[in-house]
């Protein structure tokens, strides 16, 4: 029966991290990922912030990606408008918050996590595979089972032999069935969740930097709204200006 140290479940930006930071550790790891390529179920996206404190250090977007995160690009704009709008019927009033946004702040940088996790995997990738480790797409995880005497995992999927493993991460999302196999805890109910909704609209360069008074596609804006727009329900709406595309929810 094959083997590994530790076996992540989930291809998404938190199994990505713990993949690249196992393997930096000297720990052979491998991921499963249930989508046929890494990002392939990455629907989501929003801001990623780099933060500062005079009080201590803070693990940071930078700490996690690695420098090339900086040099290879693989966000969208780096937001340099801030504003909050309080909408009432056909009514608004805006506040510019730019000032407060970047309080503490390195940067925040707009993304489109298949894009950024597309690119994180390769970084991950090829820091496991020195290990004898990396990532498997295309691969569901039907059940995990103890093995008492060797004190091992006993991994099943519907694609892969079985294996074993000592340690398992459930980095499969928010209704994580590795984390109700493992009786770690039950699967939330509605009422413990709060909903998103996004829409991607695809625009021109040029008229998001027109429409949104920026300068240039090193420049973004982030819109947050409060008020009648969710329709007397908790929550709130959103838009980030991505270089060719408006992130809307």
């Amino acid at each position: 029966m094959e083997n590994c140290e530790v076996t992540i479940v989930g291809g998404g930006s938190a199994g990505l991290a713990a993949l690249k930071y196992l393997s930096s550790l000297g720990k052979q790891a491998i991921l499963l990922e249930a989508g046929k390529e890494i990002g392939s179920k990455n629907v989501s996206g929003g801001i990623l912030y780099s933060k500062k404190s005079n009080n201590g250090k803070i693990y940071n977007v930078e700490d996690i990606y690695g420098e090339s995160f900086l040099t290879e690009y693989p966000y969208e704009r780096k937001i340099t408008k801030y504003i909050l709008n309080a909408t009432s019927k056909n009514k608004v009033f805006s506040i510019d918050l730019t000032e407060s946004h970047n309080y503490q702040t390195n940067f925040g940088y707009s993304v489109l996590l298949n894009k950024l996790n597309s690119w994180f995997a390769q970084e991950a990738q090829i820091a496991a595979e020195r290990l004898g480790g990396g990532i498997i797409t295309g691969v569901h995880v039907r059940t995990l089972r103890w093995d008492e005497k060797r004190s091992k995992i006993i991994v099943q999927t519907d694609e892969l032999e079985e294996f074993e493993t000592k340690v398992v991460i459930a980095a499969d999302g928010v209704n994580s069935e590795i984390a109700e196999m493992a009786n770690a805890r039950e699967k939330f109910s509605p009422s413990e969740l709060y909903q998103g909704v996004k829409v991607l609209v695809k625009l021109p360069e040029k008229i998001i930097e027109d429409r949104f008074e920026i300068n240039n596609s090193d420049e973004g804006a982030a819109h947050l709204f409060a008020g009648d727009v969710s329709l007397n329900l908790i929550g709130g709406g959103f838009l980030y200006t991505n270089r060719d595309s408006l992130s809307i929810g």
